[in-house]
């Protein structure tokens, strides 16, 4: 018995092949397969009916007496977005799914950065923005941002230094640069970045993350002195 034909994204690391194989970013080609995957998803584990989803994925429901049959449908497949009424202005959203007599209960906005992680602070406000437009006009609406990074190697392309996500021998990035050349480690090295080489005094002290382990041992001796 052959196997039964199924979405060429079901799977997320399919999807994810493509964007970061597919070269360029016109016509969506490389995050269109993110929306895919995101639409058979919400079938499979949703539970929601193939047309209530935009765009709409490559399954039909049929029925058969009381049952209810999922197929793999091809021709059912559509690449385009729909088009909501935002609060302040309308906003074409990436992946929807409207419930009859309800109207939009979902939202997915899909980004993908490839090189530019410089423009990360961006996408985090288009995030608000676009959470609080569409919640003016739909506050039970459940908005989603869901963002794909690719990890760029050092040396592999003419990236800046705070583009680069994996060193040469593959270790993930945990310093940055500023425009002088000091290095930063991790979350203190980044303050010392944006606030001017210094941390203020006090502003990490209650972070056990960034504490020592001897500072914290040194913490519990005394409370256990006191």
């Amino acid at each position: 018995m052959s196997k039964p034909e199924l979405p060429r994204f079901i799977q997320l690391s399919s999807a994810l092949q493509e964007f970061v194989t597919v070269e360029g970013t016109q016509a969506q080609q490389h995050i269109r397969p993110l929306h895919q995957y995101l639409t058979v998803r919400l079938v499979l584990e949703g539970g929601f009916d193939p047309g209530e989803i935009t765009p709409h994925p490559p399954l039909r429901v049929e029925s058969k007496g009381q049952r209810k049959l999922l197929r793999f449908a091809p021709d059912k497949e559509d690449n385009r977005e729909q088009t909501l009424l935002g609060g302040l202005k309308s906003k074409a959203v990436d992946v929807v799914v409207t419930k009859e007599g309800i109207g939009p209960v979902l939202a997915i906005s899909v980004k993908g950065t490839g090189n530019a992680f410089r423009n990360l602070t961006n996408r985090m406000e288009e995030a608000i923005g676009d959470s609080t437009n569409l919640h003016i006009m739909y506050p039970g609406l459940v908005y989603g941002f869901l963002h794909f990074l690719k990890a760029n190697r050092e040396g592999e392309a003419p990236l800046a230094p705070n583009d680069i996500a994996l060193t040469a021998s593959g270790e993930p990035v945990t310093w940055l640069f500023s425009a002088d050349g000091l290095k930063a480690d991790g979350f203190a090295g980044w303050h010392k970045l944006v606030l001017g080489g210094r941390v203020p005094e006090g502003l990490l002290d209650n972070s056990p993350a960034f504490q020592s382990r001897e500072r914290r041992g040194a913490r519990a001796e005394s409370r256990r002195d006191g």
